[in-house]
């Protein structure tokens, strides 16, 4: 791990994964049904992940 307290970075390595049935969806995680937590330090506020918009692949070849 290692850090840049003047900068406000943190760096550190997963070195394991647990996820609850309840929240994958074949064998990843469905981040719909987790529905994660992040802090947005521009607003100094918690928010959540919200829907899905559009598949990357296919939405962002139709912009060639």
């Amino acid at each position: 791990m290692s850090s840049d307290e003047a900068a406000g970075h943190l760096l550190g390595r997963a070195v394991a994964e647990q996820a609850d049935e309840s929240i994958l969806a074949g064998d990843v995680v469905d981040l719909g049904k987790l529905s994660p937590v992040t802090f947005d330090p521009a607003l100094r506020a918690y928010r959540t992940l919200g829907p899905v918009v559009g598949k990357a692949r296919s939405e962002g070849m139709s912009l060639r």
